[in-house]
């Protein structure tokens, strides 16, 4: 064997540390790309999450039948404040602007039904759910409504 090419032994010691080079490297590679993947899985869930968890407003109407008084507003404020509800906008529960007042605020979602009990016995209401930037909490819904009465 001449003197300038190393023998065949030392080309099988050569290979055989490659192999366990590179099945280090392997390793690692595997590693990596596991850790990736949890990192890709974990934020997918989070945006999915946060898809979940869009925000909205429920928007909507009370008529009542006869002209509408004070008497009347204030009944319908007294019964949102009974039952939790809270003033959301910048200006305060039974706003009036012209002839129809205003109302704007959360409620705890449990008092729902009893909410809905309460404005029927007061009027006529519909509610539409919208789109809307601000997340509540998943225990309260946002409510903004006008109190109308008859024409």
């Amino acid at each position: 064997w001449p003197k300038e090419f190393p023998a065949p032994e030392v080309y099988a010691k050569q290979s055989e540390e490659n192999s366990k080079k590179n099945a280090a490297i392997a390793e690692i590679v595997t590693r990596a790309d596991e850790e990736t993947n949890s990192q890709a899985t974990e934020e997918e869930s989070l945006a999915e999450g946060a898809r979940a968890r869009e925000g909205f407003v429920w928007r909507g109407v009370l008529r009542v039948t006869d002209q509408l008084d004070e008497d009347t507003a204030k009944k319908v404020t007294d019964e949102i404040e009974a039952l939790g509800g809270t003033k959301a906008g910048q200006v305060e529960l039974g706003w009036k602007k012209g002839t129809t007042r205003y109302y704007h605020f959360t409620l705890p979602i449990a008092n729902y039904t009893q909410f809905q009990e309460q404005m029927s016995a007061i009027g006529t209401m519909s509610l539409v759910k919208e789109k809307h930037p601000r997340v509540m909490k998943e225990d309260v819904m946002r409510v903004i409504m006008s109190l109308e009465g008859g024409k």
